[in-house]
């Protein structure tokens, strides 16, 4: 891999080369449900854009920036922390939640 890329891309997902940001899931990637990998801080808004097999997003505690209202444009369930970032999202935005403890 080129040392001078800001991004890798783990099992087709694209994520800033230190794995703290999620920048991009692809929209025809294969599965309904996604576990975003502990150690992300951050969500891209337009991560998820455009996705069409999700059903279920799992986020890890270690999130604690989910920019825009990404989630917002989907019909999916986000599963994670009772008291994470992705929860109070969920919350405030009216998405489907579901409280997993230690995602």
């Amino acid at each position: 891999m080129d040392t001078e890329k800001k991004t890798i891309v783990r099992d087709g997902v694209v994520f800033t080369k230190d794995m703290k940001t999620l920048v991009y899931y692809p929209p025809a990637k294969e599965g309904s449900a996604y576990a975003i990998p502990d150690g992300v801080t951050r969500i891209k808004g337009s991560a998820f854009r455009d996705h069409r097999n999700l059903a279920s997003v799992a986020v890890p505690d270690s999130v604690t920036v989910i920019e825009g209202d990404m989630f917002a444009w989907f019909d999916l369930t986000i599963r994670a922390g009772e008291n994470s970032c992705a929860a109070e999202s969920a919350r405030d935005k009216g998405i489907k939640f579901e409280a997993a403890g230690g995602i």
